[in-house]
């Protein structure tokens, strides 16, 4: 279904507006108004609560590959039947932070109007180019 990052980045973006995420911020737009510094100054303070969030997310993966959890697949058998059977079989799960993660990133670039399929694109072919390890020990 999200094959194209584009579309992901889209729709993470209108699930979270729909939920109320961007309010506060919509809200202290509004409320700076004409002042360009100031707006760029929440512009720059939301990219980073969400590059934060980004983090948590990654963090949350660690510990839920420390601890073991990892999702049923199986056992949800790939359909939404109802969240308990989500919470049951995925929720928590390394598998699902990482998606998490995944998704916050494709909320932010949605946020900040990046193409992120191209460039995903671009370091791919660059990544592809590079020396052994990237020229580094680790």
């Amino acid at each position: 279904m999200y094959g194209d990052l584009n579309i992901l980045a889209r729709d993470a973006l209108a699930v979270t507006t729909a939920k109320g995420f961007h309010e506060t911020e919509d809200a202290l737009c509004a409320a700076v108004g004409g002042d360009g510094a100031l707006a760029e100054e929440v512009a720059l303070l939301q990219t980073a609560r969400r590059l934060a969030l980004i983090q948590s997310e990654v963090s949350e993966a660690l510990e839920a590959s420390r601890k073991g959890r990892h999702a049923d697949m199986n056992g949800w058998n790939g359909s939404l039947k109802t969240k308990e059977d989500f919470e049951k079989y995925v929720k928590d799960s390394f598998e699902d932070e990482l998606a998490d993660a995944l998704i916050r990133i494709a909320e932010l670039a949605g946020t900040e109007g990046i193409d992120l399929a191209a460039h995903v694109e671009a370091k791919m072919a660059y990544n592809a180019q590079r020396p052994y390890k990237f020229g580094k020990k680790y």
